[in-house]
């Protein structure tokens, strides 16, 4: 009995052991790295984030409790408040989600953060816990708006033209790698425009292409970018 005892009390300190040096392993590495990591235990009603966010933000919270925490009072942009409100409510919810808003800095100026959030369920399937991690994808963001701003569009059909497309696309492509996203590229060639150039002229022909530019941009979200490839070629990005 009593080895029997000496053995589980060993297993018992090997485990325990194993699960301290595993907590150890995650806050280094959480620790080393830029991004913020947050935990809402819900149960327990602690919000809690990683070391590195008071480098970030000035804000404070009075307490653990959720109701202090950063999710409810963080200052955000005024542009992207209804749908901070609509993240959180969804967050709340247990859904996994991903958003983009602009926060009030240490510095006291906004910065755009990519939030991705996931919950943890018992075998009840109610929520334990929800955890998620902020990047700052600010710079990329702002490289994104100088770009639409000083894009040149195609003179015809006002949508951009190939060198401002390939632009963003790279541009887009490090968005994306943070988001996790699958984004499609699509490629869109009018059939037949020859024909149309020589049975009504090129006037004709460029009547329909500004048409068709129309269309697309019309069909297409405000943050797909609509381009002319060159002749009767268009391109979209599309980011998912």
């Amino acid at each position: 009995m009593v080895s029997m005892n000496g053995n589980i009390n060993k297993q018992i300190n090997v485990l325990l052991d194993t699960l301290s040096e595993s907590e150890q392993r995650y806050r280094t590495v959480v620790d080393m790295t830029d991004n913020i990591v947050f935990e809402y235990a819900v149960k327990k009603d602690n919000v809690s984030f990683s070391n590195n966010f008071n480098k970030k933000f000035s804000f404070r919270a009075n307490s653990s409790k959720y109701e202090d925490s950063f999710f409810v009072k963080a200052v955000v942009y005024e542009d992207d408040l209804t749908s901070y409100k609509k993240f959180i409510a969804a967050m709340l919810e247990g859904q996994t989600m991903q958003g983009e808003f602009r926060f009030k800095t240490i510095y006291n100026d906004y910065a755009w953060y990519l939030i991705k959030c996931a919950s943890i369920r018992d075998s009840y399937n109610s929520i334990i816990k929800i955890v998620g991690v902020m990047l700052n994808i600010d710079k990329t963001k702002v490289r994104e708006q100088v770009l639409m701003n000083k894009a040149s569009l195609d003179p015809l059909t006002q949508a951009y033209n190939r060198e401002s497309f390939e632009l963003a696309l790279v541009n887009e492509y490090e968005l994306s790698a943070m988001r996790n996203g699958k984004d499609a590229v699509l490629f869109i060639d009018l059939d037949n425009f020859k024909q149309i150039n020589d049975l009504y002229g090129h006037s004709v022909g460029d009547d329909v292409l500004v048409k068709m530019s129309t269309l697309l941009r019309s069909y297409f979200r405000s943050d797909d970018i609509v381009a002319r490839f060159g002749g009767d070629e268009f391109i979209v990005f599309v980011p998912c």
